[in-house]
């Protein structure tokens, strides 16, 4: 199949990016924006290693930020070993991603503009859900967006995304009574038919960060009826008693294992309260 006629295949797929938020006498407040799901075909070839190009709207904005509607918003950074350092002014957290992910603020529009201009190029498949993303998110919560881009896995189209949801008013407690009743409510939910736990367990960072972590699968059929299995992983933690975090990475079931090491990156970068 020709290159030209591979990027017109969509995989698409509606997903919900869940924001469990609330536990307590109500038990478990959950709202779903449907988003589309776009993956193109694999490029196993392997190809030259990907090197993010210098963007604008990860290194000027890290030193004049663009606030979101709540108080200060959120910086983002980008380090000398090509890691992007995010930190949450609201929030009072730090997380980082990985040399080569996409970072995006739903809340700046100059950002979004830039991303997806950049992407218009590089990455269609990737623009046109990033679009999608960013027209769904929910500024009230919603913090950051992420994607994994491995050129090296999949040349056109979309691995994964992850988001990262700030909740400043929650006083639950990461403990196995509120582990347990989120699993429960999702495996019962119809956000996410059939889908199952496989994982779950409540932890610490290596920064010493109190985390709850649930790891579960499903497949979702796609706009032509064809299954599409996802792994779904979700982060929860603390800045302080009155607020909570959720960091949920949704990827193909088929590259889950090559982005292990990357999300573990990212979870042990986890760091309250800002230094």
């Amino acid at each position: 199949m020709k290159k030209s006629q591979k990027l017109k295949i969509l995989i698409g797929v509606e997903i919900v990016m869940l924001v469990c938020l609330c536990w307590g006498a109500a038990g478990v407040l959950v709202y779903a924006g449907g988003l589309q799901w776009l993956a193109g075909p694999g490029n196993s070839s392997g190809g030259a290693a990907f090197t993010p190009p210098a963007v604008d709207f990860l290194t000027s904005q890290a030193v004049a930020p663009t606030p979101m509607p709540a108080a200060q918003g959120v910086t983002l950074e980008l380090l000398p070993d090509g890691m992007i350092r995010c930190r949450d002014l609201d929030g009072h957290y730090e997380i980082r991603f990985p040399s080569g992910w996409l970072v995006v603020r739903p809340g700046n529009a100059a950002e979004g503009s830039a991303a997806l201009t950049l992407l218009g190029v590089e990455n269609p498949l990737l623009a046109e859900r990033l679009k999608a993303d960013l027209g769904g998110a929910d500024l009230r919560f919603d913090r950051l967006l992420a994607y994994p881009r491995r050129p090296d896995l999949l040349q056109d189209g979309v691995l994964g995304v992850l988001n990262v949801v700030f909740d400043a008013q929650n006083g639950v407690k990461l403990d196995n009574a509120a582990l347990g009743a989120w699993v429960r409510t999702m495996e019962a939910s119809s956000a996410m038919p059939g889908f199952r736990v496989t994982a779950s367990s409540t932890l610490s960072n290596g920064n010493q960060v109190p985390l709850m972590l649930v790891k579960g699968r499903y497949i979702q059929k796609n706009a032509g009826g064809e299954p599409v299995p996802l792994a779904v992983t979700v982060l929860f933690f603390k800045p302080a008693p009155g607020s909570l975090v959720r960091v949920t990475f949704t990827v193909l079931q088929a590259y889950q294992d090559q982005f292990l090491p990357e999300f573990e990156l990212i979870r042990e970068s986890i760091l309250v309260p800002l230094q």
